[in-house]
């Protein structure tokens, strides 16, 4: 996508409050504050785990989703605008056919893995090196009286 050629239209007359972008993610909110920015839309950050934005683990993308929006929005209010984004990565070798590995833990997961071990893991296991990433956004969107 050209985000030169991404149109975003306003009043500039009218002032926009900023967005928050919920993350735990330094170089993602840098991303979302360079991109938006650009286009003339300020960009705040909702820390994800300080100020008490959970993310429950374990459920369905769509569920883990609603689940962290709610959180999000429970603490920034329900009038202000945001988005939360989420990684997950799949390792085939040490995934199930239901349970990713390591999916929605992914960044605390990094913290901790050695690429040796890991390699050494696929290898013994099948083989099987394929690994896809995924990355969802999401934003709430207002209820309409």
């Amino acid at each position: 996508m050209n985000l030169n050629k991404l149109a975003i239209e306003r009043d500039p007359k009218s002032t926009l409050a900023p967005v928050l972008f919920a993350t735990s993610s330094s170089i993602k909110f840098a991303q979302a504050k360079l991109l938006l920015g650009m286009h003339g839309i300020d960009v705040h950050l909702l820390s994800a785990h300080a100020h008490g934005y959970r993310e429950t683990y374990g459920k369905s993308t769509q569920e883990f989703l609603s689940d962290s929006m709610k959180s999000a929005v429970s603490q920034a209010g329900i009038d202000r605008l945001l988005f939360i984004e989420d990684t997950t990565v799949r390792i085939e070798a040490l995934s199930s056919p239901s349970i990713d590995f390591p999916g929605q833990q992914t960044k605390e997961w990094f913290r901790f893995a050695r690429h040796s071990e890991v390699y050494d893991e696929v290898r013994q296991r099948d083989k099987d090196c394929r690994v896809s990433v995924s990355s969802d956004i999401a934003l709430p969107l207002p209820v309409l009286s």
